[in-house]
């Protein structure tokens, strides 16, 4: 029985393994789609590195071959050429000293989040995702030293070329991290609220109206000819309704959905971001989703949090206002009484509504027995007369 379980552990693990360098592989392919004008060589956007990230904090850091196998695969099979004058083994350098570091990157961001925030899905309080940015900037920068150091040992890349392609290589590994790592970390969990037909058209009818702004903004399509191009700000008040209305997961897919738009339109030389050069087209689009990502991210973990002490606060009141027994919590800075019991409320004559929000001192003669204040720090389980 035990070897039986050990075998279907291990190829459980050779599965996820071979998916992850698959997956790895096929979002490489993209490049040619996420690569800037006119020297078509530096993408705005690289899945991969959120695919690595997102990967090995959902399934441990057991599955790294994967990540290894699949950026060894994917450059290998991107430089190699029959015609190429570097030898065979120049190229089995290069990819595998970039997949050593693309590897590396995905494990130190793996250990810091978890570290830092406790979670494989850091986006529920706002300090844990502002985190999990800053992790996603630092890391990326092990991925893009090796790349542009392989490169320049084999003498893919000339010295002069170094600084535009570790610039360029991190920049692109960090968006991919914030928009395609954050997507695949939230959508991983199934919304909590249940999606009834009205509220899906909302969504739908979001998404159609999301999808024709971003396209004309950057673009893809003119409705109308000759009309001048909506300016970027316009997506603010549909990044809010996607936030406010439907949390996490709809924030991630509107600036995924915003993000991969603004990526293609500027790809074809079209759009606000679009600039004579690569360099400053990088600049201006990685700029707007690295800001777009984190804006969005923090705004919608500032919701769940309230959402989640609202929801706490209503759970205490419905127990304190059902109990036997006289409570009132208050915030100890000012002594006002924030939660109330019924059964309290016949002691000072007043009932538990017209209690709230008032002092303690204002409507009681000297505490009552079993009365007990509220400090900061403490939970209501602390705050129970004994």
């Amino acid at each position: 029985m035990t070897e039986t379980h050990s075998t279907s552990g291990w190829l459980r693990w050779l599965a996820l393994v071979l998916a992850l360098a698959a997956l790895y592989v096929a979002a490489a392919r993209l490049e040619p789609l996420l690569t800037l004008p006119p020297e078509k060589k530096a993408p705005a956007l690289w899945p991969p590195s959120g695919i690595a990230l997102a990967a090995l904090l959902l399934y441990g850091h057991r599955v790294w071959p994967g990540v290894w196998l699949g950026a060894f695969l994917a450059n290998f099979l991107d430089n190699f050429n029959v015609v190429n004058p570097f030898p065979l083994s120049a190229h089995l350098f290069v990819s595998g000293g970039i997949a050593t570091g693309s590897t590396l990157q995905a494990l130190a961001g793996n250990f810091f989040v978890r570290r830092w925030t406790g979670s494989v899905r850091p986006f529920q309080q706002v300090t844990h995702t502002f985190t999990f940015a800053g992790v996603a900037m630092v890391m990326c920068l092990i991925a893009a030293t090796f790349g542009a150091a392989s490169l320049y040992m084999a003498g893919f890349a000339p010295a002069k070329a170094i600084p535009f392609t570790f610039w360029t290589w991190w920049l692109g590994d960090m968006t991919g991290v914030l928009t395609v790592g954050s997507f695949i970390l939230i959508w991983s969990r199934r919304p909590s609220a249940y999606w009834r037909p009205r509220r899906l058209a909302e969504a739908a009818l979001m998404l159609l109206l999301l999808s024709a702004l971003a396209c004309t903004i950057f673009g893809i399509i003119s409705p109308i000819p000759g009309l001048p191009t909506p300016p970027v700000y316009l997506v603010i008040p549909f990044l809010l309704w996607t936030t406010f209305r439907f949390g996490l997961h709809g924030a991630t897919t509107a600036f995924v959905l915003m993000s991969a738009t603004a990526v293609v339109g500027t790809a074809h030389a079209t759009g606000p971001f679009a600039q004579p050069t690569v360099e400053s087209s990088l600049l201006l689009l990685q700029v707007f989703m690295g800001a777009l990502s984190v804006t969005v991210l923090v705004m919608a973990a500032a919701m769940t949090e309230r959402e989640e002490a609202e929801a706490k606060a209503r759970q205490w009141e419905s127990v304190f206002n059902r109990a036997s027994w006289a409570v009132a919590l208050g915030d100890s800075a000012d002594d006002r009484r924030e939660v109330v019991s019924t059964a309290f409320a016949p002691m000072p004559g007043f009932t538990a509504e017209a209690l709230v929000g008032r002092q303690l001192a204002d409507v009681v003669p000297g505490k009552p027995r079993g009365v007990v204040h509220a400090s900061p720090g403490r939970s209501p389980e602390q705050h129970l007369p004994v």
